[in-house]
């Protein structure tokens, strides 16, 4: 075998065992999960502030300006009644994540949304004091771009900045809010 010859095979050797053994860490990359991979990205940032208000009252509709000025909106869980909603307590323009899953019991939907670190104390304020309210003022209504998506009844102090929004969703109308919110 001449010389030349010799060094051509070793360097084509090198250059196949570079490549055979390049695929096989992409292989284990892209099969196994990885520590350092960065996380899924937050959801993007909303196109309207969603803000978060304080249910006053609840009245007979049609829904018109009772005195509170641009803030009296339908239920959304009963059309036949009306939201007149406090000023807004939080405003935020983007969320940490939105996801819609079926309740452990497997029978009902939930939405849980979280929040950013940012707006978790306020959070957290908010839902403290609406939990000692009576009805309606222990609701809290979500507002996107003009329309109440939902009022739930909060039942208790919401630390951490996760709230779960659970209620007789479908899963079409869970996931549907789910995407209005970023998810």
């Amino acid at each position: 075998m001449h010389p030349s010859t010799g060094r051509s095979l070793s360097v084509l050797l090198v250059v196949i065992m570079v490549s055979v053994l390049s695929s096989c860490s992409l292989v284990d990359r892209l099969g196994t999960p990885n520590e350092s991979a960065t996380p899924d990205p937050a959801p993007a940032p909303l196109a309207a502030p969603l803000t978060f208000h304080q249910v006053d009252q609840v009245s007979a509709a049609p829904c018109g300006s009772s005195g509170t000025g641009d803030r009296t909106f339908p239920d959304p869980s009963k059309p036949e009644t009306c939201l007149a909603l406090a000023e807004p307590a939080i405003s935020v323009d983007q969320l940490a994540d939105v996801t819609s899953a079926v309740t452990e019991g497997g029978a009902d939907w939930t939405v849980t949304i979280t929040l950013r670190d940012q707006d978790r104390a306020a959070m957290t304020a908010l839902t403290e004091e609406l939990a000692q309210q009576p009805e309606p003022r222990n609701r809290m209504a979500l507002v996107l771009d003009g329309e109440v998506l939902v009022a739930p009844t909060v039942a208790s102090a919401i630390p951490g900045g996760a709230l779960s929004i659970t209620g007789n969703f479908t899963q079409q109308e869970a996931e549907d809010l789910a995407h209005r919110l970023g998810g």
